[in-house]
C-alpha cells in the first residue's frame, strides 16, 4: 500500500470535522506552498476530511486564505469537490473570499469568484462594505 493511501486511510477527522488545528495545518500549507503543491498536499494527505468548512482560530476557512494569496486552483478544489461556501464570512471581519480577493488584489480569484462560483456582490462585511465598495476604498 503507498504511503498516500495509508495517509488518506488515517485521518483522524470524519466528514463534520470542525478542528482548529485541521484548520491551521490546512492554512499554513496553502500559505507556504505554490498553488500545485498545495493542492496536492491538500487532496492527498488526509490531514482534513472536511477542508471546505473547517475554519482556523480566526473563522477562516481555507478558501479564504487561498483566495487571500491568489491560489486558484485551490479554490477551485474547494468549491467543486469539498463543499466550500463561496459567500462564507470569516470571524475576523465578515469578509467573504471575495472581499479577500479584493482586498489582497487577487483580482483573478475575484473574476473566477464571481463569473463560474456566482460569489455575491451584494454580501456585506462587519462594517457594512460590499466587495465592490472595498475597491473605492482600496483606490482612493
Amino acid at each position: 500500500m503507498s504511503p498516500i493511501i495509508k495517509k488518506i486511510e488515517q485521518a483522524e477527522c470524519n466528514l463534520k470535522c470542525r478542528s482548529k488545528k485541521d484548520a491551521l495545518k490546512l492554512v499554513s500549507v496553502i500559505v507556504r506552498s505554490g498553488d500545485i503543491e498545495s493542492l496536492l498536499y491538500l487532496a492527498t494527505t488526509g490531514i482534513c476530511n472536511n477542508p471546505g468548512k473547517v475554519t482556523d482560530a480566526s473563522g477562516r476557512t481555507p478558501l479564504h486564505i487561498a483566495s487571500s494569496v491568489g491560489k486558484l486552483k485551490v479554490v477551485d478544489w474547494l468549491l467543486q469537490f469539498k463543499g466550500a461556501h463561496v459567500n462564507a464570512k470569516d470571524g475576523e471581519s465578515g469578509y467573504s473570499a471575495l472581499h479577500r480577493a479584493i482586498f489582497h488584489g487577487q483580482l483573478h480569484i475575484a473574476k473566477a469568484l464571481v463569473s463560474t462560483y456566482n460569489a455575491n456582490l451584494s454580501v456585506q462585511d462587519f462594517d457594512g462594505l460590499t466587495p465592490l465598495g472595498m475597491i473605492s476604498i482600496n483606490h482612493n
